[in-house]
């Protein structure tokens, strides 16, 4: 993976925006394929004979420069300057954002490229360098119980506090994306940090004192007291590694610094932790790109509100964000008619289902942008929407899960049945696939009426984690975008854009990874639980004749 000779790395990385993929570069990386059609200028070599994706060949950028591969080796060509050098290429693909393309120079320059065609300097990138910086930061302005650390809900409170500087919120949204992998990166084993008076021992009075610091709660170390030395010693080497990957130090920036210095070959045994890591900062940048005040980035709202900009980032809300993707793929005027610009940064969001209500939804900063659903090349909408949804089902309906701290936080968990009631003032009707009145032609009788834009509808996997179809995914909620009567094909979406049905060499059967993939009908009774389908043709009676 290092070139020892050259003395620099060699690392290509393909990464989809919720890190499906992260491939060095001893694989192939396969042709940018995009749900809205952008894309940069990617040309790809032909798949070997056994049937492998593509290789790329060459990448044109649209600023007269042009990165090719020779003998395994990507080179830049300047056309302007007539300078070639060899460079590191990163390719990240999302369905998002369209393509990106980030070279690195041997003198360490980075330039970032998007299917928008936008060229961003290391200034305004988060990059490795800076993580230090940033952490200590953060630190002074979030570490409220004092331990020179970052939990989850310090970070997250200073997201819901509304951090907007352009790299601390690229830091934060960084850091809570990648929590677990960062946090586990240094993690010291051994007693030190629970031996106060430094005697090799653990008595009763370093268990009180680490209660006091917050290192153990109080019915733990009660637990712990009088407990043997051997016994004591290996518990607290394991609470010292748990301490260590409840919160990210410095130690954890630190040892990701290392990695990037010194090449992925050096802690094979952290190696995916550090992938991850590196992949999630690419992400994190990446999404950075789109990072707007518009609540519609196209030409009208009709071209912003299309389902695939409906993304599921940062929390557990697909029955969420399943249901607005599937109005949008029918009715996108509901959801149109729902939000209100008020002119100053924030946003009424009219809820028109069982319980009406109005919401007024502060300006999104950067950080929430970045974490949750605020991203997107169709404007911020669905993150004003979401953001909605966790201030509607607080007040309203009453749900405050207990470790929530942002509103988004409390979109976790829910079903089609709860969101699209919410959504629509309509019934929505519930079916469940093993019951025998729900017969073949009942199901085809509603996917009919997708089709000519009547209904909405989303349908749910079982409980467990696998459910026998590759490429489906276990208790999630699907959009339903579309249905071909004549292939009697249902079109499915996964707002995560991430896992769908694939061929045997990794790659999507219909070749492009953008959540979308096709079922039969008799796969869709087989392998999924049920469907909530409710009217959007006759929504509301004045609104219905505007359009």
């Amino acid at each position: 993976m290092r070139d020892k000779e050259a003395g620099r790395r060699d690392i290509h990385v393909l990464v989809d925006i919720n890190g499906s993929e992260v491939v060095f570069e001893n694989r192939h990386l396969s042709r940018i394929a995009h749900a809205d059609g952008s894309s940069l200028n990617i040309e790809c070599e032909k798949g070997t004979r056994n049937g492998a994706p593509p290789t790329v060949s060459s990448i044109k950028l649209p600023d007269g420069k042009q990165i090719k591969k020779q003998n395994d080796q990507f080179i830049l060509e300047d056309f302007a300057t007539g300078r070639v050098e060899n460079v590191d290429v990163t390719i990240c693909d999302d369905r998002l954002q369209g393509a990106a393309v980030m070279y690195s120079s041997k003198s360490g320059a980075k330039h970032l490229y998007s299917s928008n065609g936008i060229d961003r300097d290391q200034d305004s990138m988060l990059t490795v360098p800076k993580l230090s910086q940033l952490f200590e930061k953060a630190v002074s302005k979030f570490d409220t119980d004092k331990d020179g650390r970052l939990s989850t809900n310090e970070l997250k409170n200073a997201v819901a506090t509304g951090e907007d500087s352009g790299l601390e919120a690229q830091f934060l949204a960084f850091s809570i994306d990648n929590f677990e992998d960062l946090a586990s990166l240094f993690r010291k084993e051994d007693i030190s940090r629970f031996d106060y008076d430094g005697n090799g021992k653990i008595g009763n009075e370093d268990l009180n004192k680490s209660v006091l610091d917050g290192r153990l709660s109080e019915e733990v170390a009660s637990q712990l007291k009088g407990t043997s030395q051997k016994l004591l010693r290996e518990e607290m080497k394991w609470r010292s590694k748990l301490f260590d990957s409840q919160a990210i130090s410095s130690e954890d920036i630190s040892e990701f610094s290392k990695f990037w210095q010194a090449g992925i070959d050096e802690k094979p045994d952290k190696l995916d932790a550090h992938k991850n890591v590196l992949a999630g900062m690419i992400r994190t940048d990446n999404r950075m790109i789109l990072c707007s005040d518009f609540l519609y980035a196209k030409t009208t709202p009709f071209d912003s509100i299309k389902p695939y900009f409906v993304n599921q980032h940062g929390v557990g809300d697909c029955y969420w964000e399943a249901s607005v993707a599937a109005i949008a793929a029918v009715k996108p005027q509901l959801i149109e008619r729902m939000l209100q610009d008020n002119e100053d940064g924030s946003y009424t969001v009219s809820f028109d289902g069982k319980a009406p209500k109005q919401i007024i939804v502060p300006r999104l900063n950067t950080a929430e942008k970045l974490l949750y659903a605020g991203v997107s090349s169709g404007g911020i909408w669905p993150g004003v929407l979401q953001k909605a949804w966790g201030m509607y089902r607080n007040s309203e309906l009453g749900v405050a899960r207990r470790d929530a701290v942002t509103f988004q936080d409390v979109t976790e968990s829910g079903d089609g049945n709860e969101a699209l009631t919410a959504l629509i003032n309509n019934k929505v009707t519930h079916l469940e696939f093993c019951d025998p009145q729900v017969t073949t032609s009942v199901l085809e009788e509603s996917l009919n009426k997708v089709v000519d834009k009547k209904v909405a509808m989303v349908v749910s996997t079982e409980s467990s984690s696998k459910t026998g179809m590759d490429g489906v995914v276990g208790r999630h909620v699907y959009a339903v975008v579309g249905y071909n009567k004549g292939e009697r094909k249902i079109r499915l979406m996964d707002t995560n854009g991430v896992i769908e049905p694939e061929s045997k060499f990794g790659r999507p059967l219909d070749g492009r990874r953008d959540g979308q993939f096709e079922i039969s009908v008799e796969q869709l009774q087989k392998y999924f639980r049920d469907l909530d389908v409710v009217p959007v043709s006759a929504f509301d009676g004045n609104v219905a004749e505007r359009y």
